[in-house]
């Protein structure tokens, strides 16, 4: 199942919106990939204000999926080229899942927006939440 839940009605980011496609495909192929059958996958877009005139808003996305999760140890290094959580924790690879550089191409966007993206536990610890901070006009 997939819900999308958001608290703005809209915010403008300035950006490539072929890269940025990019981005979010991967993320929700991800989420949808590593969930099984009877799980939920999240979608949230939040506007956080910023105190300052200066600041632009931040807009957060989190994909948050019900799966097995990612071992603390591993949360940084998802984003590294070539890097598998498979090929590290529980001996080796589930065949048909990629190579290793999703994430690391959606960092290398999002940091090529000004923006950063992140790897935590889901809800309750269980799964995996990506989240996204991207500088927008709300």
């Amino acid at each position: 199942m997939l819900q999308l839940k958001r608290d703005c009605e809209r915010a403008i980011v300035i950006g490539d919106v072929v890269r940025l496609g990019v981005v979010f495909r991967n993320l929700l192929t991800n989420a949808l990939t590593y969930t099984p059958r009877g799980g939920m996958v999240s979608v949230q877009v939040t506007l956080q204000q910023n105190t300052t005139r200066e600041e632009k808003s931040l807009l957060r996305i989190a994909v948050t999926d019900t799966g097995t999760g990612i071992p603390t140890e591993y949360r940084d290094r998802v984003f590294e080229k070539f890097f598998r959580v498979e090929h590290h924790h529980g001996g080796g690879s589930n065949g048909g899942r990629g190579a290793g550089i999703g994430l690391y191409l959606c960092c290398q966007i999002i940091e090529a927006h000004g923006g950063s993206i992140w790897c935590e536990p889901g809800n309750d610890g269980r799964g995996t939440r990506i989240a996204i901070l991207l500088r927008a006009e709300g």
